[in-house]
């Protein structure tokens, strides 16, 4: 792990796999990275990245996604803690359109990253929740936010967020009359920069904590009835409706 982080001034903290869930809360947005065969294009921007195998084979890409939610993994008649009965399976619902999905399909390996609570992260997050880009790596590309190698995967994280969890998929599950299945995710890394978790309780101990979602709105910090995002629209503020038909207009 210190080859990949050796250029970084932050150190990182491992989180027991058990106590993942907590880089979650409390309902952050989740950016989750997935990868995909991709043209065969060799891209200088990535190529240049420091600690990242960048591979012109695929296609890289993130997308915010609302929530990451907890299914208990303990036996039925098990009383004792997480820790003796194996990590929790995350889930998290995503739409059959998106890169994410056929990503999770395709390899089976995704990472969750938590940004930090900052209007220029939120920003380029915004650019991330365009669905309109066929790329994903022109995407992250024209977000700003640079790629690191996993500790565990082949997909990469994001170098810029502040905690990270890796996951292998169990399975997806179909849900009826919906176009939005359930991933089943298994954590099988977990780690944020040192002295922003609890080392005993592995919660977050500082007011940084990841970037969150309150009444479907994206927020830095603190409670917004609108979306700024200067970088791709210029500094508009918009309501939510507005927001969503700006984002879906092809460019």
């Amino acid at each position: 792990m210190a080859s990949k982080f050796e250029d970084k001034k932050e150190k990182i903290m491992s989180v027991p796999l058990y106590a993942a869930f907590n880089l979650c809360a409390p309902r952050p947005v989740a950016v989750l990275t997935t990868i995909r065969k991709g043209l065969g294009i060799h891209d200088e921007y990535f190529a240049r990245m420091p600690g990242f195998s960048y591979n012109p084979d695929f296609d890289y890409d993130a997308a915010p996604m609302s929530t990451l939610t907890l299914q208990g993994k303990r036996p039925p008649k098990h009383t004792g803690p997480f820790e003796s009965a194996g990590p929790p399976v995350h889930l998290v619902s995503v739409t059959g359109t998106r890169k994410t999905y056929a990503g999770l399909l395709e390899t089976g390996e995704a990472v969750a990253n938590f940004l930090w609570p900052k209007q220029k992260d939120v920003e380029k997050m915004y650019v991330l929740s365009d669905g309109s880009y066929n790329s994903g790596n022109k995407k992250i590309k024209d977000s700003g936010f640079t790629l690191q190698d996993s500790q565990k995967l082949n997909v990469p994280i994001i170098r810029e967020a502040m905690s990270w969890i890796e996951y292998k998929l169990i399975r997806m599950v179909e849900v009826p009359e919906s176009e939005r299945p359930i991933f089943l995710l298994e954590p099988v890394a977990a780690y944020s920069l040192e002295g922003l978790v609890d080392s005993k309780t592995y919660t977050y101990v500082t007011k940084n904590v990841p970037v969150g979602q309150l009444g479907a709105n994206i927020f830095s910090g603190k409670m917004q009835n609108s979306i700024v995002a200067k970088r791709r629209t210029q500094g508009m503020k918009f309501t939510l409706p507005q927001h969503w038909e700006y984002s879906d207009k092809k460019r």
